[in-house]
């Protein structure tokens, strides 16, 4: 029986009982282009055309009808500049053969982006995310009914962030934390509506009146509600709970309930009935994780309102 995968910066997705982590980088700067899969256990897949998927971190991706996709990352390098990567790539997970799906060349490649997937829609939204000279704000659709990759136009006031996360919600997608331009870590909430395509500030996350600053972090949706956990606040803190932001009453809580430290980890949600946190670095120990944090919800009491 295959180990727990032990990456940062992987991509982990879900579809029916299986979930796939894919790539990553262990603490020793060593990059993955393995796939796991866990249904019961944990199994290492055997993929092929890997030439197509060298080894690579701080990818984004979305899985449809049994089809991974990915984009962007980051290849592993000791000597040289690492390449960027900016093409669209997807597998099958079950002939297992990678193949390009966009070739790379018509944005600039990037790597720490975000990407949400609209089943409603059949598009992917990929939003910011670190260039070689700078930090990207726009958003990049993936539309795969005519297989175009396009460059949205959106108005409003938007964040340049890269390690932030996104998640879709009737909609809408939200774009949470982050490191900014000026290399400091967010605090701040923005909605972008699918509709008209504007951008709206929610505000900043804050607790006592202190900002709740998060790059490195993991967000998923639970009962129609944004969950967040682990991350850095770019200063001392690891965070080691959850919170959750409610989109009917545009308020923050906090879940008590205490896990390891993960940075640049996943959230995986499960049924809307648990969540799973796997990989990420543990700052404090300098180690990642052997084991899966899961936090079945029904065990999880009232959250403590923390943000008006």
């Amino acid at each position: 029986m295959e180990q727990v995968p032990q990456y940062a910066s992987s991509l982990s997705l879900i579809e029916g009982d299986h979930i796939y982590v894919i790539g990553g980088v262990k603490p020793d700067g060593s990059h993955s282009s393995l796939i796991h899969r866990y249904t019961d256990t944990w199994t290492r897949l055997m993929a092929s055309n890997l030439d197509l998927f060298p080894q690579r971190a701080s990818h984004c991706g979305f899985i449809t009808n049994g089809w991974i996709y990915t984009y962007g990352g980051q290849e592993e390098s000791k000597t040289t500049e690492s390449k960027i990567y900016g093409s669209w790539l997807r597998i099958n997970v079950d002939d297992l053969q990678w193949e390009n799906y966009i070739e790379e060349g018509r944005f600039p490649s990037r790597h720490s982006a975000s990407c949400v997937y609209s089943q409603e829609l059949k598009m992917a939204l990929v939003y910011g995310g670190l260039i070689p000279q700078d930090i990207v704000d726009d958003l990049l659709i993936l539309n795969l009914e005519n297989r175009e990759f396009f460059l949205q136009r959106t108005t409003g006031n938007h964040p340049k962030v890269f390690m932030h996360t996104a998640v879709l919600h009737k909609r809408n997608m939200y774009v949470f934390g982050g490191i900014r331009d000026n290399g400091e870590p967010s605090a701040e909430l923005f909605k972008l509506s699918l509709d008209s395509w504007e951008w709206q500030s929610l505000g900043k996350f804050m607790d006592e009146g202190v900002e709740m600053k998060f790059c490195g972090h993991s967000a998923g949706i639970w009962n129609d509600r944004m969950v967040v956990y682990g991350g850095f606040d770019g200063s001392s803190k690891m965070y080691n709970q959850f919170f959750v932001y409610s989109f009917e009453d545009n308020k923050w809580g906090r879940i008590h309930e205490k896990k390891t430290p993960r940075f640049c980890g996943n959230m995986i949600v499960k049924d809307n009935e648990e969540i799973l946190l796997i990989g990420g670095y543990n700052l404090l120990t300098r180690q990642i994780p052997s084991h899966v944090d899961v936090v079945r919800m029904s065990e999880i009491g009232s959250f403590i309102e923390v943000f008006e």
